[in-house]
């Protein structure tokens, strides 16, 4: 939870543009993805550039979500360690606050947690291509692209 009385954190430098089918759209303080309006009675390649730039939106900010999960992961371990909790209990409810942030059950947002933390940690490149709009949050994770993530567990990661 957000505590109101907390000071604003610093603002930052707008993030690098990301890349839409009709230019460039730019990220602001690196979340905020700023798109074209609506036009429904564009032509039809109007309509495509639409929705492309638009599923390339989502692509940079499942990428961002996979980079604060991460964060969210380490943050709530380390202070849990710093509070002398057993490491194997260090991990116990996250993944249930990630699968309520992105309003999907306790058992999905393992699933996310751990794809997340491949992404994050075993296939920055995957990560950089989900973030530029080159792949989709499911082509990334996709067994027949060849970028299987595993479930959290799973022996070789994920877990």
């Amino acid at each position: 939870m957000v505590d109101p009385a907390a000071p604003e954190p610093p603002a930052t430098a707008p993030a690098a543009a990301v890349p839409f089918a009709s230019g460039e759209v730019p990220v602001v303080n690196g979340s905020a993805i700023a798109l074209p309006p609506v036009d429904l009675e564009a032509p039809a390649a109007g309509l495509v550039d639409q929705i492309t730039a638009r599923e390339n939106a989502k692509d940079a900010i499942a990428a961002e979500q996979a980079r604060l999960m991460v964060a969210l992961d380490q943050r709530i371990r380390a202070e849990r360690a710093a509070k002398g909790v057993p490491a194997a209990r260090q991990g116990e409810g996250i993944a249930k606050q990630v699968g309520l942030a992105r309003r999907e059950s306790p058992n999905y947002g393992a699933l996310l947690l751990g794809r997340a933390k491949v992404l994050v940690n075993q296939m920055p490149h995957t990560l950089q291509a989900l973030g530029a709009g080159r792949l989709n949050e499911h082509r990334a994770g996709d067994p027949g692209q060849g970028n299987r993530l595993p479930y959290p567990g799973a022996p070789g990661g994920g877990g």
